[in-house]
């Protein structure tokens, strides 16, 4: 999992890294909109200014279409690791569901003289806490088709917190 979390940190930088960028851009713009604006381009001032927003503007179009190439194969990989993490995550919560119900039923079977299906009835409509428990635990993908990449990252980040939470309660370290 601290794969994952690295990729979700370096993701995070990644987008940062697209928002300045962007805001770069913008100003670089908004710098060549104004000098236009003026009038006369033709003046050394001006086309100092126009200068300096131009080797801005094309600063930040280059960087962005380095980001723009980066982010997909990141997100790629984020999410292949999710996937395999939340699916090594749910087959540890489900193995201890499985013991925590044989445990169930080894203790109370007792109590249930000869009434097998009736405690299985119990267990199987989670009637005891522990199960309930356990079950909450287990990690689900949402479902939404058109989620983004994006989305299914902070998903993935949600992943997290939520399974170190419950691997803690549920001592699966």
């Amino acid at each position: 999992m601290t794969e994952l979390k690295q990729l979700i940190k370096e993701h995070r930088l990644v987008i940062n890294q697209r928002s300045s960028t962007t805001q770069m851009r913008d100003h670089a713009q908004k710098q060549i909109d104004e000098v236009v604006d003026e009038g006369d381009i033709t003046t050394p001032k001006a086309q100092k200014k126009l200068s300096d927003a131009k080797f801005s503007l094309d600063l930040a179009v280059a960087s962005l279409k380095v980001i723009e190439k980066q982010l997909p194969k990141l997100e790629s990989r984020i999410l292949g690791l999710y996937d395999a993490e939340r699916s090594a995550f749910n087959k540890r919560v489900k193995a201890r569901r499985e013991k925590e119900i044989a445990d169930i039923k080894e203790s109370n079977r007792r109590f249930f003289n000869g009434k097998e299906r009736l405690l299985c009835d119990l267990v199987a409509k989670n009637f005891f806490p522990a199960i309930r428990e356990i079950n909450r635990a287990i990690a689900e993908m949402p479902f939404n088709p058109g989620a983004t990449d994006e989305m299914k990252v902070a998903w993935a980040e949600q992943f997290i917190s939520s399974a170190e939470k419950s691997a803690k309660q549920l001592g699966l370290e």
